[in-house]
Order: C-alpha cells, then sequence, then structure tokens
C-alpha cells in the first residue's frame, strides 16, 4: 500500500483550486471598446456609410473618361493562269501565280463626358446619402456610449449592494447569536429568539434579490455591448463622481 506525503497532499488539494480561474476585470473604457465593435445597431450605421461610399464612387466613375480600343486583322488571297510576272513578261500557259495581301488596324477611342444632367443629380444624392449616414453614426456613437455607460453604472451600484446586504446580514446573525446566548442564560425569551431568526431569514432572502439584480443589470450590460460574454466579471471601474452643479452660473 503506497502512503502520500504531507507535501503531495496538499498539492493534491491545491489543484481544484488552482483550476479555478479567477473572474476577468473589465473597465468601463474596455466596455465602451467592445461595444464599439460588437453592437449590432452601430455596426449597421458603420455598414451604412461604407455602402453610401461606394455609391458615391460609383456615381463618380460616370464622369471619368472612358478609353476603348480596337484591333481587326484582314487578308486575302488570289491565283490566275494566265498573265505576267512583276516585271510584265508573259507567263505560260498552267503557271499559276498566287497572290496574297493582308491588313491589319488598330483602333483608340477616348470619350469624355462634358454635360450629364443626370448624373450630375444622382453624384449629388449619393454626397447627401453618404452624410445622412455618416451623421447617423455620429448619433448611434453617442447613444451607444450614453446607454453603456448607464448600465455599466447601474451594474456597479447593484454589486456595492450585495456587499451592503451581506453586512446586514453578519450583523443580523450576530444579534441573532446575542440572543441565544442570553436565552441559555435566561436573560431574553423565544419571542427574542424567534424575532431574531427571522430577521436574519430576511436577511439571507435580501442577499439573494441583490445577487439576482446583479446578475440582472450584467446582462443588461451585455446586451447593450452587443455580448454576453461580460456576465461574469468583475467590473473594476468604480463609481461615477456626482456631479456639482454649483460652479455653473445663471448666464
Amino acid at each position: 500500500m503506497k502512503h502520500l506525503s504531507v507535501p503531495a497532499v496538499l498539492v493534491l488539494l491545491a489543484l481544484p483550486a488552482a483550476a479555478q480561474q479567477a473572474p476577468r476585470e473589465l473597465s468601463l473604457d474596455e466596455a465602451l471598446r467592445i461595444a464599439e465593435q460588437a453592437n449590432p445597431a452601430y455596426r449597421s450605421t458603420q455598414a451604412q456609410v461604407r455602402e453610401a461610399s461606394a455609391r458615391e464612387r460609383q456615381s463618380l466613375g460616370a464622369f471619368l473618361p472612358q478609353l476603348n480600343t480596337s484591333m481587326s486583322v484582314g487578308g486575302s488571297m488570289s491565283a490566275v493562269r494566265v498573265g505576267v510576272d512583276e516585271f510584265g513578261n508573259p507567263l505560260p500557259a498552267g503557271e499559276v501565280v498566287e497572290k496574297t495581301s493582308t491588313d491589319t488596324r488598330h483602333g483608340l477611342g477616348l470619350s469624355i463626358p462634358v454635360f450629364q444632367r443626370g448624373r450630375m443629380g444622382e453624384l449629388q444624392a449619393a454626397r447627401a446619402d453618404e452624410h445622412v449616414a455618416a451623421a447617423a453614426v455620429r448619433v448611434e456613437e453617442g447613444r451607444l456610449r450614453a446607454e453603456v455607460t448607464r448600465r455599466y453604472q447601474d451594474a456597479v451600484r447593484a454589486e456595492r449592494l450585495i456587499a451592503l446586504e451581506e453586512q446586514l446580514l453578519a450583523s443580523a446573525q450576530e444579534r441573532l447569536d446575542a440572543t441565544q446566548r442570553l436565552f441559555r442564560i435566561a436573560a431574553q425569551g423565544m419571542v427574542e429568539v424567534l424575532g431574531a431568526e427571522v430577521e436574519v431569514a430576511r436577511q439571507e432572502q435580501a442577499v439573494e434579490q441583490a445577487r439576482g439584480e446583479a446578475r440582472k443589470a450584467k446582462l443588461a450590460l451585455g446586451e447593450a455591448m452587443g455580448t454576453l460574454e461580460v456576465a461574469d466579471a468583475r467590473l473594476s471601474t468604480g463609481p461615477a463622481e456626482v456631479f456639482d452643479p454649483a460652479p455653473l452660473s445663471a448666464d
């Protein structure tokens, strides 16, 4: 029978803890960056800009010079039995003189559009569509950043509420322990003990409810970002500072 030494046992007990990876940290800046890459609505507006830019280039192509080239090759051949040679001397009958000729033609044409009123209207419309699409991207970017920031702060507050409820639960448990000790020495009655137990149970329920709200807030954050992988992340950015309107002037 083999026996494990104490250090080996400690190593085996530490393996499950080492296998559990710590939750990833997610800052507000990283959440905004992921949202710009993964949010479907924002990516759709960016695609509309690319599509409008392609239509503008297509409309602009109608005003570019067009170059046309052509080439043709031809040939002919003839044969005569009676005639003269190249020097004008008569040839004897029965001899055949073959004549072959070939020709090659090349053509090059350049056309420049001078006035195309309809094409100009299409180009102006395409440029206007591109400007509208670019403005829509800026609007969607502002809306996305505001929504992600708001939901991130909601998730941060929900996580901090868990810590607060856990502290209240610890206080309720301490009061229950103290009441039970007083009950054992007949300094408190059963009613007080039952009341302390009810308070502990109520606070345990509040802790679970706070955890559920925090989970819901993280899922809402992931929905705004376009990915639900952040549901188990630990939010590293603290709550936003309270805005003080005192420095603002009436003007």
